[in-house]
């Protein structure tokens, strides 16, 4: 039995997928992100809720402890100051 053992509460969280499709090796390259991304997630007991919309992700926000993005779109400072107000708000 190892000397440590960490307890993992299941937790939800959201994946904002900012990729642009078609940009080749720019796809492989956040595709592998993704995948990684979600072995990691399931060998700490979380589930993960893919979004492509911003809206969406804010209105499911009490879903999630948090959210990470994915790609290389940059947000518009409106929509930055919009999700960090909608997870500031959860805890997320």
């Amino acid at each position: 039995m190892p000397r440590y053992q960490r307890v993992t509460i299941p937790q939800d969280i959201a994946l904002l997928d900012n990729a642009v499709p078609d940009e080749g090796l720019q796809d492989m390259h956040f595709n592998e992100l993704k995948t990684s991304l979600y072995r990691h997630a399931e060998d700490e007991r979380m589930h993960v809720t893919e979004y492509r919309n911003v809206k969406d992700l804010i209105r499911n926000k009490g879903k999630y402890a948090g959210f990470i993005s994915i790609g290389p779109a940059p947000f518009e400072k409106d929509v930055l100051l919009r999700l960090h107000e909608a997870f500031r708000k959860t805890g997320g």
